[in-house]
């Protein structure tokens, strides 16, 4: 059936299924928004989980670059308004109608999108990074784009809003590369640049067997000033946001930035447990950012 008017709020309830069932903090905060909103910001969450689930666990007659390919193939087809039944199984078909009416009706860039599946092609094939520029560029396609993307959700005053936001992407991609370094290093992935392992008197080899040396700390301290960094710019986006969506930045942000102070406080810690933000101390900050004044 290519007419799927008819099957979008069944669309929108699957892509509120897909955010209850992630192990997120994110999909909480969409109720800090309007109702057209918040539903909005859970089909871009099941969009954003179910490409990520593509690359990890692809269909079994099919490589993760393939299922992502059919996947574009579908996305494209939900824009413009049909769903090619042959491209895609039932869970992405149950969620495109939601995304396509999304992008639709908050005028959401298709490219942010196309972008976000870019990225997640990257990680299906882990590379080296060489520079922090090429590093820059990987964080640009699976955070920034999608910040951008939530961005026109949310609404914002002008084109003054993307560069805070960009900086908002690579403050967050930063912080998970940081909380993760230590178990993506045993699975052969290292995101950290070369170059600045190299300069800091460290090694992959160390940073693979979770070595914990004056080249791991300097190494980190320098990862650290780059990231505050971030969050320095990102701090300018509420100015440039619609009053109803400064909650739910502020909310995420905020979590994060928690998370990025815990890894500061005990860097080695990356390598033998996985970092986390106490629960009380998030749900001190979203009743803190659910009574934020909207005006």
């Amino acid at each position: 059936m290519n007419d799927f008017s008819d099957s979008i709020q069944a669309s929108y309830l699957a892509c509120r299924r897909v955010s209850r069932q992630a192990r997120s903090s994110f999909p909480a905060a969409f109720c800090l928004l309007p109702p057209p909103k918040c539903r909005a910001m859970h089909a871009l969450y099941a969009f954003m989980r179910y490409s990520d689930d593509l690359a990890d666990d692809p269909p079994k007659d099919r490589s993760p670059a393939d299922a992502l390919h059919r996947w574009r193939e579908g996305l494209q087809s939900a824009i413009d308004g049909r769903v090619n039944v042959e491209k895609i199984d039932a869970r992405g078909r149950a969620i495109l109608p939601a995304v396509a009416d999304t992008i639709r009706t908050f005028q959401i860039p298709p490219r942010t999108l196309f972008d976000v599946l870019d990225g997640v092609v990257m990680d299906c094939e882990p590379k080296v990074y060489e520079t922090f520029a090429q590093l820059v560029v990987y964080c640009e396609h699976v955070a920034s784009a999608v910040g951008l993307a939530c961005l026109y959700v949310w609404g914002f005053s002008g084109p003054e809003a993307f560069g805070p936001s960009r900086s908002a992407g690579l403050a967050l991609q930063m912080t998970n590369i940081l909380r993760d370094l230590g178990e993506d290093a045993k699975r052969g992935r290292i995101y950290i640049p070369e170059e600045d392992v190299r300069a800091c008197g460290y090694s992959g080899d160390e940073l693979r067997r979770g070595i914990v040396n004056a080249g791991f700390h300097r190494l980190m301290e320098l990862e650290f000033k780059r990231t505050e960094q971030f969050y320095r710019e990102a701090a300018q986006l509420p100015q440039y946001l619609s009053s109803d969506a400064v909650g739910i930045n502020g909310l995420m942000m905020a979590t994060y930035r928690e998370l990025f102070r815990a890894i500061q406080r005990n860097p080695a810690d990356v390598f033998t447990r996985r970092i986390k933000v106490p629960r009380w101390k998030k749900l001190w900050l979203a009743t803190k950012w659910t009574l934020y004044p909207k005006s």
